[in-house]
């Protein structure tokens, strides 16, 4: 595959940005950036502070290029608390670069970080554009988490209705999942963890389409983050530093609504990736007497289970019973309240289950747990196929709950930084 040329970002803005919108765009970069990195290091800065006086923290995905002309800069704000996240080595589309060329950048990225004494664990891919083989390279690097795999929430868009070219182009780039069709948690993928970015972001609704006032902007991610609540999942809000003081209103609103619905656990996207990886790993005990099974799990690490049972019992009584005993979730009955796996099961639906919370098992004979699959469902709506299993659930099911400590769902903040000055931005031209 050749290597872009400074013609291939160019190709890129007309194909996805529209020269219409990069050119109004373009204007509006000196109002965002100086000469000087004063006026965006000042943005970052008060970014944190708004949030950390609301007593949490928020993740800055940067690109190494910026952090290698301003190593000072980046080292001392993650002293204050800040978590950031490697952005590339350059502001590039690695969809368009050979995989020698991105691991190469990758661990040049890698180096630069290191050598500014800024610690990173996690990564997010320019524009949010990746593939299968991009990850398979970070796979193989010092990472724990990506955030670059999109989702697009369409259902309160009210102001999207009649469409717009410019939107449509950048749903194209973006190839977004849909929530309706997949729950919206973190995912485990190999060694990494994959944490999809909920659009629209600031992006797309402050610069790409009419929504200017500010209350359509936080009207929509209160919109987001209501239905986040409901659905128990993960809201990854992108808000990118250059226009934090646009939109500090409306992120003010976004905090406001989460305390006010209560239970949302509010955290960079590290610490978020450290409790997963704990949660999937979590295994119970089991004994065996008198022809049942006691299931015994651990809460002490601040987790929370739940017994689902079926919607139709045969038995005017159950055969089993749950009780939360001495900081233990303690289950006993005649079948074991897990998922068995047969061969036609691969790998990664048993870690997609895994990362909903329930407990996978191939050891058992089919007869002995609760619900067995032979393969793996035709079904590509793992929304759909939820509701179904738990509509004509054969028997009792453990499952885990996705936060811990009584927190009902997640919201992370970030926004990407690719530029601290008006030449840097305008550099990215040649990058490619």
């Amino acid at each position: 595959m050749p290597l872009p040329t400074k013609l291939g970002y160019w190709k890129f803005l007309r194909s996805y940005r529209g020269v219409k919108t990069t050119l109004q765009r373009a204007g509006r970069i000196y109002a965002r950036y100086g000469f000087s990195p004063r006026q965006l290091i000042g943005s970052i800065s008060e970014f944190i502070d708004h949030l950390q006086a609301q007593g949490c923290s928020l993740t800055l995905p940067v690109t190494a290029q910026v952090v290698s002309k301003f190593p000072r800069v980046f080292r001392e704000l993650s002293r204050t608390g800040v978590e950031f996240a490697v952005h590339g080595l350059a502001h590039l589309d690695y969809t368009l670069l050979a995989p020698e060329r991105v691991e190469r950048d990758l661990r040049q990225a890698l180096s630069v970080f290191e050598q500014a004494g800024v610690p990173v664990s996690g990564f997010r891919f320019p524009y949010l554009r990746c593939n299968r083989a991009l990850l398979q390279i970070l796979e193989r690097l010092p990472f724990e988490y990506d955030s670059s795999i999109p989702c697009f929430w369409p259902k309160h868009l009210d102001i999207l209705r009649h469409g717009n070219g410019v939107l449509h182009r950048m749903i194209d780039q973006y190839q977004p999942t849909s929530p309706e069709r997949v729950p919206v948690l973190p995912a485990a993928q190999g060694p990494l963890v994959e944490l999809p970015v909920s659009l629209p972001d600031d992006d797309i609704l402050f610069d790409r389409i009419p929504a200017k006032r500010r209350n359509v902007v936080s009207g929509i991610w209160i919109a987001i983050l209501q239905e986040v609540h409901a659905r128990g999942e993960l809201f990854v809000l992108q808000l990118h530093p250059e226009r934090y003081r646009f939109l500090k209103n409306a992120l003010a609103a976004v905090l406001e609504e989460a305390a006010s619905l209560g239970g949302v656990w509010i955290a960079p996207l590290g610490e978020i990736v450290r409790w997963w990886k704990r949660r999937r790993e979590w295994k119970p005990a089991l004994s065996f007497a008198d022809g049942r099974v006691e299931v015994v799990v651990d809460l002490s690490p601040a987790f929370q289970a739940a017994l689902l049972e079926p919607a139709r019992r045969e038995q005017p009584e159950p055969d089993w019973q749950a009780v939360v005993r001495d900081g233990h979730y303690r289950y006993r009955g005649t079948l074991l309240p897990f998922i068995g796996l047969g061969e036609g099961v691969g790998t990664g639906f048993e870690s997609r289950l895994r990362d909903l919370g329930f407990y996978t098992t191939r050891e058992f004979p089919p007869r002995q747990t609760s619900v067995f699959l032979a393969r793996e469902p035709e079904e590509d709506n793992l929304r759909l196929w939820l509701r179904q299993l738990r509509a004509h659930l054969p028997g009792p099911l453990i499952r885990i709950a996705p936060w811990p400590e009584g927190y009902c769902c997640a919201l992370a903040i970030t926004g990407d930084i690719d530029a601290l000055t008006i030449q840097d931005f305008f550099h990215r031209i040649h990058e490619y």
